[in-house]
């Protein structure tokens, strides 16, 4: 009977109190450096190479950095998840503001051929 009245007690108790205040203590903000919550913060990035295989210069730009291939060249860039490629000028084959590859987790150590 003893131990029906305490699971009862503690039951209340937990449905009562802010999801909050158990979840977390009050320190876990001052722990911002710990090594266990630093993979929940840790920003995602991948390392993403484009090849020039075409005769002339490519413009690309990745978010706001602008990034030009010369012929026969390959640049590596190391961007976080989400970003659209695109291209930042007009080619004889592609137009401004054609999307390259959006990156993704999949991609990361790749290689991008462009002609």
């Amino acid at each position: 009977m003893r131990l029906q009245q305490l699971f009862a007690k503690m039951f209340v108790l937990g449905a009562l109190l802010p999801v909050s205040a158990i979840a977390l203590p009050r320190s876990v903000p001052a722990m911002k450096d710990h090594a266990a919550l630093s993979i929940f913060s840790r920003k995602q990035t991948i390392k993403l190479s484009f090849r020039n295989d075409s005769a002339a210069v490519l413009e690309l730009r990745a978010g706001q950095r602008l990034l030009m291939l010369e012929p026969g060249k390959t640049t590596t860039l190391v961007l976080p998840l989400g970003i659209k490629v695109c291209f930042d000028k007009a080619t004889s084959r592609r137009a401004a503001g054609a999307v390259v590859v959006t990156t993704a987790r999949y991609l990361d150590q790749a290689t991008v051929a462009l002609d």
